[in-house]
């Protein structure tokens, strides 16, 4: 079988032995601008290799920022998403949670890569994530690399 990546702006088909084939796989990375958001992206991108879909990572900042560390890691960010063959989505707002929501249910992704919180800790971003978009798989990668997924919820029945 044949398989060409999906191109940016190209209704995701590809051609196989027996014809077109169409990419439903849309995986979402949240990531940071920080060095160790790679480990994310790779996982994402063997994920969306896998399902035969696209990779795009999402990174939201806060309204304010001034430190300029971070355009460094910004641009490291987008040289990853460039080796990778991934669009790179940046959003400038103080509810994270809320606009990555909005985002990964306008582009109806299907799967969602995020960090694994340290131990002991609450993850916001994560539990609103998954109240506000319960349909989308999320995955959570820890600092080993080890991919933990979390459960889909099934609605109550009556």
């Amino acid at each position: 079988e044949l398989r060409n990546k999906p191109r940016r702006g190209v209704d995701n088909i590809s051609m196989n032995a027996t014809g077109p084939e169409r990419y439903d796989a849309k995986i979402i990375v949240c990531a940071t601008a920080q060095p160790e958001c790679r480990r994310l992206i790779q996982v994402g991108q063997a994920m969306a290799e896998n399902k035969g879909g696209s990779l795009e990572i999402l990174n939201i900042q806060p309204l304010m920022r001034d430190n300029l560390q971070w355009v460094e890691h910004l641009d490291r960010l987008y040289e990853i998403a460039r080796e990778e063959g991934a669009q790179l989505s940046v959003y400038y707002n103080d509810f994270p949670a809320a606009v990555a929501a909005a985002h990964i249910s306008r582009c109806h992704a299907t799967d969602i890569i995020t960090g694994f919180p340290d131990p002991g800790t609450t993850n916001y971003f994560i539990s609103m994530l998954h109240t506000l978009v319960p349909d989308v798989r999320i995955h959570m990668v820890d600092k080993k690399g080890r991919v933990h997924v979390m459960e889909l919820e099934c609605p109550a029945t009556v």
